[in-house]
């Protein structure tokens, strides 16, 4: 998997540590398939979307429930159209941490609002997504106006409150000051 944009939290040269990752072959995805009926394609230091043969991937999970969590922009808006019609069954999972104006400030590069252009591209086309928005000190005061705007685009809504706050850190700037507990925040889900 590869990475298209930067997370300040991440305190180490990460291609120091992934130089000898390799991507996962499609005979070693097969063995997978053939024994889970799950499956999830995340990472911490890439984004699926980024596998050299991902289209593939989709045509062969046809028969799993498949969720794919990205959070990247780099792919143009046909590529996404592609991806929803190989397999419209998978459920996308979007990381857009705040308003897309502003979820570029912890995930560097990336362009919120083209990602929530293809959130909406998905929607159109009946595809399961959910917004997933991870709770930061810069994006606590738009939250109402966030799940509003989910709701009134028809997508899933999550409000993820990160681990990264259960120790102090040199990254306190982004620690929010409200919790996430408050329930009217959960998921919604498509009518």
């Amino acid at each position: 998997m590869r990475q298209n944009y930067g997370q300040p939290q991440i305190k180490f040269d990460i291609k120091e540590h992934i130089k000898d990752l390799k991507e996962m072959s499609l005979e070693d995805y097969e063995k997978i398939i053939e024994v889970f009926s799950h499956v999830d394609f995340c990472g911490q230091i890439g984004d699926p979307i980024f596998h050299t043969q991902f289209h593939k991937l989709l045509e062969m999970s046809k028969n799993v429930t498949l969720r794919i969590h990205s959070a990247a922009t780099q792919r143009p808006r046909e590529w996404y159209k592609k991806s929803f019609e190989t397999n419209p069954k998978a459920i996308w999972i979007f990381g857009l941490d705040g308003l897309p104006e502003e979820s570029h400030i912890y995930r560097v590069n990336q362009d919120g609002k083209k990602l929530f252009e293809v959130m909406k591209l998905a929607v159109s086309m009946n595809i399961n997504i959910y917004w997933k928005y991870i709770l930061f000190k810069y994006n606590q005061d738009h939250i109402k106006e966030a799940f509003n705007l989910a709701k009134k685009e028809h997508m899933n809504f999550r409000l993820v409150q990160s681990g990264r706050w259960k120790a102090k850190g040199e990254y306190d700037d982004l620690r929010p000051t409200i919790s996430t507990t408050v329930p009217e925040w959960g998921t919604i889900l498509r009518p």
